[in-house]
C-alpha cells in the first residue's frame, strides 16, 4: 500500500530504512537523535481551503525502505537552525498476540456433530463404492472405475462386513456409532478396473446382501510435496532474476492437511532379513528427529515415534511463532481406542490443561537437558498421556505405540490393543522358570501378544478380517533373586471393541480367533533382535477353551483372568515370528513397490485445531515536544504568524547521522505554543 489509511486515533507508522536494516544485520544499529518534519504539508492549500479541510485530514505517504531524507525538517526552536534533538527515552517491551486458525485436515464436522470425509480432489484422488460381498479374501479389488488408481496408490478401505447393514451412508460420513476397520492397502498393478493390492482383502465370499464398503484413493509416496503442496518454496521471486513468481500472492497457497511421519528407532518385531522398514519411504528423512526429541523422553525401549507437523512448500506462516497455550487438538475419527470410555469410534488428543484435571502436567514443562517447553498430549476421555505438544516448535509427537499402530499404513488394523500387563512372579515347584535367578541369568524377557483372525466370514464365528500386527506395548521383564515365571491379565474394560460370538450380529468392532504370545529372551544390555522372536499359540490355554473353540474368543474368557507363561511354552514356540504372515509383503531394496512399508506415512488422517501466537519485540522511542519547541517551519509554504505547524513525519538517526528509521503520522497533528505533545514511535521486531 502506498498511503496510510485514516483512522480516528493518531498512529505513527514506523519502519526501519534500508540503512537501518543493514546496520541491524551487522549488529551496529543505534538510535541517537530525532528529527520532526512537515514535508507533506501544503500550508498555502490549507489557508485557501480552511473552511472545508484541516491539516489532520491530509493523506500521508507510507514510510518506505528507501525513504528519502526528511525534506523539510522543523527547527527545534524559533531562533535556531538545529532540527535534530537527542532522543528523550528508549524502552523495550515484549507483547504476545494470539489468533485462531482454520481447522485443517481430511474431515469436516466435529466430535459433537460427527465427522465426514472430504471427497473433492483437494483431498483425495477418488472415492469408489463397492459391494462388500465382492471382497473375497484374495488380493483383487474390483472397482467400477479404477481410472484414478496407479501403481503405488494408497487405498483406504472403509470396511463394512455383511452384518453392518444398519449403517448405509456412502457419502463419506464416518459414523462414529458404528466402529469398524479403516485399513490401508497399496495398489500393485491395475488391469482394467481390477486392482491388485499388496495383501489379502477381507473375506465376505458368498454372503450377498446390500452392504457397501468405500474405497478412498490417496496419492502415493510423499503426498504432501507431490500432491497437496505443489507450489514453489522460493519466496517471492525466482533465483537470479527480478521477475515475481506466482506465489507472491501468499494468500492463495493454503495447504489443507498436516504431515504425519512414523519413524523407527528399532526395526519392528518379526521383520525378516532382506526387507526394509523406512529407509525408502517418506518418514526416513525425519529419522534424526527421534534422537532430538525421544533421546530426552525416557522412551528408549519404544520402537516408534510419530511426528505431527506442518511442513510443505507454502511460504505462508499459517501458525505464527507457535501454538498458544493448551489449545492444540487432534481429532482422529477412524481410530478405535481401547481405553476410550465410550464404544464409539474416534478419539481426540489435546494439550493438557485445566479441562483435563487428571493430567500430570497442567502447565507446560521442560525435558531434562532440553529447554523447550511442552504440554502433555492427552486422550480426552481416558486422560491417558499419549505424547507431547511442543508449542514453540509447532509440532506434536505421539509416543503411544498402539495409537501409532492404529495410524500406521502397515499395521493392518485401525484399532488399538490394550497392554497385556505382563509381570513376573516366583515360580512354583512344578513350573519351569522362564527367567533364572539374577546371578545365573544373562538375559531378560521381552514379551507382547497378537490377536489373530482366520479371514473367513461366518455369522457367528468371524468377521472375515485378516490379522493385524502384534500389540505395540512390549514389556521387558528382568531376572530377580528367585526364579520367575510370567503372568498376564487383560482387563475387559480395555476390550470394549472386541466382539464375542453373540456380539458379531451387530457387525461393529473386531473379533479374534487366536491369541498368541510373542516373546524373546534378549541378552542383558541389548535390544531385541527382529528375527529372534518366538510365536506361541496360547489360544487353547484360555479359560474354558473346549466350550467355545469352534467360535470366536469370548471376551469374558480372555479378560480379567491371570494366565501363566513358563519356559515350557517359550521353548515350544515357533521359531520365529514373521510379521509378514499377518501384515502382508514388505518392500525389498530390489523391489520397493511390493507392498506398503513401515514408515510410509506422510499425511495425518485427522484434523488439527489450535490457537496460535506471535511475539512482538517492541522498541518504544518517546519524545516530548515542549510548548516552546517545533512551532515554526522550514516548509516554503509556511507563513509565520498565520499558520500552525502540522507534524507529518519523524526521523530517527544513529550516531553517524544515518537515517535509520522513519515514522509517518496517519493524521498530522497541529503544534503551536499552546500545545505540549509526547510522540511515541513503536518499532516491532
Amino acid at each position: 500500500m502506498s498511503f496510510i489509511q485514516k483512522s480516528d486515533a493518531v498512529v505513527i507508522n514506523t519502519k526501519l530504512t534500508n540503512a537501518g536494516r543493514l546496520l541491524l544485520a551487522t549488529g551496529a544499529l543505534t538510535f541517537n537523535t530525532i528529527e520532526i518534519g512537515d514535508s507533506e504539508i501544503d500550508y498555502d492549500f490549507l489557508r485557501d481551503n480552511e473552511t472545508v479541510i484541516d491539516g489532520n485530514d491530509l493523506i500521508i505517504f507510507r514510510p518506505k525502505d528507501a525513504n528519502p531524507q526528511i525534506k523539510y525538517a522543523i527547527p527545534i526552536n524559533n531562533n535556531s537552525v538545529l532540527t535534530k534533538n537527542n532522543i528523550t527515552s528508549i524502552n523495550s517491551q515484549i507483547y504476545t498476540v494470539t489468533n485462531s486458525t482454520n481447522q485443517r485436515g481430511f474431515f469436516t464436522g466435529s466430535t459433537n456433530s460427527g465427522f465426514t470425509s472430504f471427497t473433492t480432489t483437494a483431498y483425495i484422488l477418488d472415492k469408489r463404492i463397492i459391494e462388500s460381498s465382492g471382497l473375497t479374501g484374495n488380493t483383487i479389488l474390483r472397482l467400477d472405475s479404477a481410472s484414478a488408481v496407479t501403481s503405488g496408490s494408497c487405498l483406504l478401505i472403509d470396511i463394512r462386513n455383511p452384518k453392518l447393514s444398519a449403517f448405509t451412508d456412502t457419502a463419506g460420513a464416518i459414523g462414529e456409532s458404528y466402529p469398524r476397520p479403516f485399513i490401508w492397502y497399496k495398489a500393485i498393478s491395475i488391469n482394467g478396473n481390477n486392482v491388485t493390492v499388496d495383501k489379502p482383502l477381507p473375506n465376505f465370499s458368498g454372503q450377498g446382501g446390500t452392504v457397501k464398503s468405500i474405497v478412498y484413493v490417496y496419492p502415493q509416496n510423499n503426498a504432501i510435496d507431490n500432491y497437496y503442496s505443489t507450489g514453489t518454496s522460493v519466496s517471492y521471486w525466482n533465483d537470479n532474476t527480478l521477475a515475481f513468481n506466482s506465489n507472491c500472492n501468499i494468500a492463495s497457497d493454503d495447504v489443507n492437511v498436516w504431515n504425519f511421519n512414523i519413524i523407527y528407532k528399532y526395526t519392528p518385531a518379526g521383520v525378516p532379513n532382506g526387507y526394509v522398514t523406512s529407509p525408502y519411504y517418506d518418514s526416513a528423512i525425519f529419522s534424526g528427529f527421534k534422537e532430538y526429541i525421544q533421546g530426552y523422553t525416557n522412551k528408549s525401549g519404544d520402537t516408534m515415534l510419530g511426528i505431527i507437523h506442518f511442513t510443505n512448500k507454502s511460504i505462508s506462516n499459517y501458525y505464527g511463532e507457535g501454538f498458544n497455550g493448551n489449545t492444540f487438538k487432534i481429532d482422529l475419527p477412524t481410530v478405535m481406542y481401547h481405553a476410550k470410555t465410550a464404544t464409539t469410534m474416534g478419539i481426540t488428543l489435546k494439550s493438557s490443561g485445566s479441562t483435563l484435571t487428571n493430567a500430570r502436567k497442567l502447565q507446560p514443562t521442560t525435558l531434562s537437558g532440553f529447554t523447550t517447553e511442552y504440554y502433555d498430549l492427552v486422550e480426552t476421555t481416558s486422560q491417558n498421556i499419549v505424547g507431547k505438544v511442543f508449542n514453540d516448535l509447532k509440532i506434536a509427537v505421539i509416543e503411544d505405540q498402539e495409537i501409532l499402530n492404529a495410524l500406521s499404513l502397515k499395521s493392518n488394523r485401525s484399532w488399538t490393543l490394550p497392554n497385556g500387563n505382563f509381570t513376573t512372579r516366583n515360580s512354583g515347584n512344578s513350573e519351569l522358570p522362564i527367567l533364572r535367578t539374577s546371578s545365573q541369568e544373562t538375559s531378560y524377557l521381552a514379551i507382547t501378544y497378537l490377536l489373530g483372525s482366520n479371514n473367513n466370514y461366518s455369522a457367528t464365528t468371524n468377521y472375515g478380517y485378516s490379522t493385524g500386527i502384534h500389540c505395540g506395548y512390549i514389556t521387558k521383564l528382568y531376572p530377580q533373586n528367585i526364579p520367575q515365571v510370567v503372568e498376564f491379565n487383560i482387563s475387559s474394560a480395555d476390550l470394549q471393541f472386541m466382539q464375542s460370538s453373540a456380539g458379531l450380529t451387530a457387525g461393529t468392532g473386531f473379533n479374534a480367533n487366536t491369541f498368541k504370545i510373542i516373546a524373546q529372551k534378549v541378552p542383558l544390555g541389548e535390544e531385541p533382535n527382529t528375527q529372534s522372536w518366538i510365536e506361541y499359540d496360547f489360544t487353547s490355554k484360555l479359560d474354558n477353551y473346549s466350550s467355545w473353540s469352534a467360535t470366536t474368543i469370548p471376551v469374558t474368557n480372555l479378560s480379567n483372568r491371570t494366565y501363566t507363561f513358563t519356559n515350557n511354552e517359550y521353548t515350544a514356540g515357533t521359531q520365529y515370528y514373521n510379521v509378514t504372515n499377518y501384515v502382508g509383503s514388505l518392500p525389498t531394496t530390489s523391489s520397493p513397490n511390493t507392498g506398503l512399508g513401515f514408515g510410509e506415512e506422510s499425511i495425518l488422517l485427522g484434523n488439527i485445531n489450535t490457537d496460535i501466537k506471535a511475539y512482538i519485540y517492541r522498541t518504544k522511542i518517546t519524545q516530548q515536544l515542549n510548548f516552546n519547541q517545533y512551532n515554526t517551519s522550514n516548509n516554503p509554504t509556511f507563513e509565520d504568524g498565520m499558520d500552525d505547524v502540522y507534524v507529518s513525519e519523524v526521523g530517527i538517526y544513529d550516531n553517524n547521522n544515518n537515517l535509520v528509521a522513519i515514522g509517518k503520522l496517519n493524521n498530522p497533528i497541529k503544534k503551536n505554543g499552546n500545545k505540549l505533545f509526547t510522540l511515541e514511535l513503536d518499532m516491532d521486531f
